[in-house]
C-alpha cells in the first residue's frame, strides 16, 4: 500500500507540472508591444512608437529579440534615419544568422510547444532584412557594402528557390542587386541578375531593356541588337541635357547619362490571427482521425481507447495561424509622379501580402502533417507515462493494485491529453510593421538637376517621406529616392 501511495504521489506531481505548463503556454499570444506600437505607427506618431519599443528593450526575451529589432528598424527606415536603420537591420541579420543554426531548440519546440521557439522569421522575411539593410546603405552612399548585402540576399533567394518551390521569388531584390552592381562597374554581376529577372514573365521585358542599355556599356553589340526592341521598356528623358544643350541620345551619348530609381513601400503587412479550433479545420480533423487511431492503437489503456482521446485534442486551437490583410487602399494605388513636369508611373514589383498568402496557402497541407506528427508524439508520451504507471502499480504485489493501476493510467491519459491540448496554440508573432507592396521605377536621363512632385490626388494616401525639391543626377551614377506611404 505504501508503494501505491508513492506512485499516486508521483502521478499527482506530474499532473501538477503538466497543468502549470499548459497554463503558462496559454498566456502567450502576440509579441507583447506589437499592438500598442502599431497603434502609434498607423497614426504616424513614429517617435512614440519607437519610444515604446526602446522602453521594452531590456524586457524582451531572447526568442522575441529579432522581432523587436525588425520593428525598430521599420520605424527608423520610415523616418529616413538611414544610419540607425542600417545599424539595426545589420544587427537583426547577424542575430538571425546566429539563430538559424541552433536546431536543438527548434526540435524542443516541435516536440513540446511551438511557442518556445525563437522567432527567426519566415524565409521571405529574412530576404527583406537584406532589402532594408541594402537600401539604407545605399542612402548612406555605402554602395560597396550595399552590393555585398544584395549579393547575400540573391544567394539566399537562390537557396529558397532551389529547395522551396512554392516560394515566389522577390523580383525587386534581384533588380536592386543588378542596379547597384552596374553602378559600381560590376557588369558581369549585373548581367547575371538581369538574366535571373528574365525567368519571371512579369519582369522579363524590363530585364531585356536593362540588358540593352548594359550592352552599350560593355560594347557587346550582338546583345545590343538582340534587345534593341525592348529599349522603350525603360523610360528615358532623352529630350535634352540638363544644361539646355542639344538633345542627347543613348546610342551616341550614353556616357553622359545617369539614372534615378524611385522606390515606394506602401501600406502595412498582413498579420497573423488564429484559425480557431482544430475541430473546425477539415484537413486537420481528417488527418487526426485517420492517422491517430492507427498510430496510437497499440497503446490503449484499460478502460479507455486511445481513439477516445482524440476529441480532447480537437478542442485545441489550430497551431497554424493564418494571415489577415489590412485596409489596402494605399497598397492598391499605383504611385505616380511628375519629373520635370513629365508623368511617371511606378511599377508594382513585390506584394508582401501575396507572398505570405501564397506561401501559407501552398504549404498548409505540409504544415498540417508536421503539426499532426508533433501532436501524436506528445500523445504517445502521455500514453507511455499512463501505461508505465498502470504497469508499475499493478505489479506492486497487492491484488487490488491492478484496479488502482488502471485508474491511474486512465486519469493520466485523460488529464495528460487535456494538458497537451492546452499547450497547442498558434505562434502569432509576425513582422507587422513591414510594408504591403513595393513599387519601383528606374529612369535613365542626362546628368543634371530635376524636379519631382507627387501626382496622386487621393487624399487617403500619405507620403511620409519628404520628396526632394530637386534631384541631382550624376554621369554613370544612380540616385535612389526612397519613399514610404500609407
Amino acid at each position: 500500500m505504501v508503494l501505491l501511495k508513492k506512485y499516486l504521489l508521483v502521478f499527482f506531481l506530474l499532473l501538477a507540472i503538466s497543468l502549470s505548463l499548459s497554463n503558462c503556454y496559454r498566456s502567450y499570444n502576440r509579441y507583447p508591444p506589437s499592438e500598442a506600437v502599431e497603434k502609434y505607427f498607423v497614426k504616424e506618431e513614429f517617435a512614440k512608437a519607437y519610444e515604446l519599443l526602446l522602453a521594452t528593450k531590456d524586457k524582451v526575451k531572447n526568442k522575441d529579440y529579432l522581432l523587436h529589432l525588425l520593428e525598430r528598424g521599420s520605424i527608423l527606415y520610415t523616418l529616413g534615419d538611414w544610419e540607425q536603420s542600417a545599424k539595426i537591420f545589420a544587427e537583426a541579420l547577424e542575430f538571425s544568422d546566429a539563430q538559424t543554426g541552433k536546431r536543438t531548440k527548434e526540435v524542443l519546440a516541435f516536440l513540446v510547444n511551438d511557442r518556445k521557439k525563437l522567432f527567426i522569421g519566415e524565409d521571405f522575411e529574412r530576404v527583406l532584412i537584406y532589402l532594408y539593410l541594402g537600401l539604407s546603405q545605399v542612402q548612406l552612399e555605402k554602395k560597396q557594402l550595399a552590393l555585398q548585402t544584395f549579393k547575400r540576399m540573391s544567394d539566399e533567394l537562390s537557396d529558397i528557390r532551389d529547395f522551396k518551390e512554392s516560394y515566389r521569388g522577390n523580383a525587386a531584390a534581384r533588380y536592386l542587386h543588378a542596379i547597384v552592381a552596374e553602378d559600381l562597374g560590376s557588369f558581369s554581376e549585373a548581367r547575371v541578375e538581369y538574366n535571373n529577372l528574365l525567368q519571371d514573365a512579369n519582369y522579363a521585358n524590363i530585364a531585356k531593356g536593362e540588358l540593352f542599355y548594359l550592352s552599350h556599356k560593355t560594347s557587346d553589340f550582338d546583345e545590343v541588337k538582340r534587345y534593341a526592341e525592348f529599349r522603350e521598356q525603360l523610360p528615358s528623358l532623352n529630350l535634352a541635357s540638363a544644361n539646355g544643350d542639344k538633345p542627347l541620345t543613348w546610342k551616341k551619348d550614353f556616357q553622359q547619362f545617369g539614372s534615378i530609381v524611385l522606390l515606394n513601400l506602401s501600406g502595412l503587412a498582413p498579420f497573423k490571427v488564429s484559425r480557431g479550433k482544430i475541430a473546425n479545420d477539415k484537413e486537420f480533423d481528417t488527418q487526426l482521425h485517420i492517422i491517430a487511431p492507427t498510430t496510437l492503437r497499440s497503446n490503449d489503456i484499460r478502460f479507455i481507447s486511445t481513439a477516445a482521446l482524440i476529441p480532447l485534442v480537437l478542442k485545441a486551437e489550430n497551431p497554424i495561424p493564418e494571415y489577415k490583410t489590412r485596409d489596402r487602399h494605399a497598397a492598391l494605388m499605383t504611385p505616380s509622379f511628375m519629373l520635370n513636369q513629365q508623368p511617371l508611373t511606378l511599377r508594382p514589383f513585390d506584394s508582401y501580402t501575396e507572398t505570405v498568402l501564397k506561401n501559407y496557402n501552398d504549404a498548409y497541407p505540409k504544415l498540417v502533417a508536421k503539426n499532426t506528427t508533433s501532436i501524436l508524439l506528445k500523445m504517445l508520451g502521455v500514453l507511455a507515462l499512463a501505461y508505465g504507471s498502470d504497469y508499475a502499480i499493478s505489479q506492486s504485489g497487492d491484488s487490488d493494485n491492478s484496479f488502482y493501476g488502471s485508474i491511474a493510467g486512465l486519469f493520466i491519459s485523460l488529464i495528460g491529453s487535456a494538458a497537451v491540448a492546452n499547450s497547442i496554440r498558434p505562434d502569432l508573432r509576425s513582422w507587422s510593421l513591414n510594408y504591403d507592396r513595393l513599387d519601383m521605377l528606374r529612369i535613365r536621363l542626362p546628368a543634371g538637376s530635376y524636379t519631382l512632385q507627387s501626382n496622386i490626388t487621393n487624399t487617403k494616401i500619405s507620403y511620409l517621406s519628404k520628396l526632394p525639391e530637386t534631384i541631382e543626377v550624376q554621369k554613370n551614377k544612380t540616385t535612389f529616392i526612397l519613399m514610404r506611404s500609407f
